[in-house]
């Protein structure tokens, strides 16, 4: 893992967001199915948790029409390309229109629920990646909470609203 000097900050994420949205170099559409909209796990999602998702849908590349002779992870019609990981930080989500904290109990929420899959939790020095899953399927009823996975990791970076005691500051 490489080490992040400087996280991007929210405004950056901003500008990148509006770049995105006025230049389809990326495609025109993200394939969030009726089926996963529709689902009692993502209606029992809160406002962060929809926002985790969303933005977890558009982080996430297909492979084209004529390409899916490659492995990669089958999702509906679709073929996900990279085995479906993507990298989502607390400042991409609050630059998305929600608080840092609602990012991290979003993030969290849709990550017990079954949305993706931890592979590396995040620290200060670099972002979680993660993994979409099909688990939210099973939610109510199902094997839908993560077995055997770290947590997504704790909203440390600069900006984020944590406050430091003084015990934190004399160790670090």
């Amino acid at each position: 893992m490489r080490k992040v000097k400087n996280p991007i900050p929210v405004e950056a994420w901003e500008e990148r967001l509006d770049d995105d949205a006025q230049h389809p170099s990326r495609g025109q559409f993200r394939l969030l199915t009726r089926e996963m909209v529709n689902s009692k796990a993502f209606r029992s999602l809160t406002k962060g948790g929809m926002v985790m998702v969303i933005a977890m849908m558009d982080k996430i590349a297909y492979h084209r029409k004529g390409q899916h002779k490659h492995k990669g992870v089958a999702v509906g019609t679709a073929l996900l390309r990279n085995g479906g990981e993507f990298v989502v930080t607390i400042n991409e989500l609050c630059a998305r229109g929600i608080s840092p904290s609602s990012a991290t109990r979003g993030r969290n929420e849709a990550w017990e629920k079954g949305f993706f899959d931890v592979l590396t939790p995040g620290t200060v020095h670099h972002p979680g990646r993660y993994r979409i899953s099909q688990r939210w399927r099973d939610y109510p009823n199902g094997a839908y909470t993560p077995a055997g996975q770290p947590p997504p990791g704790v909203n440390v970076y600069p900006g984020s609203g944590r406050k430091f005691t003084k015990k934190d500051n004399e160790e670090g």
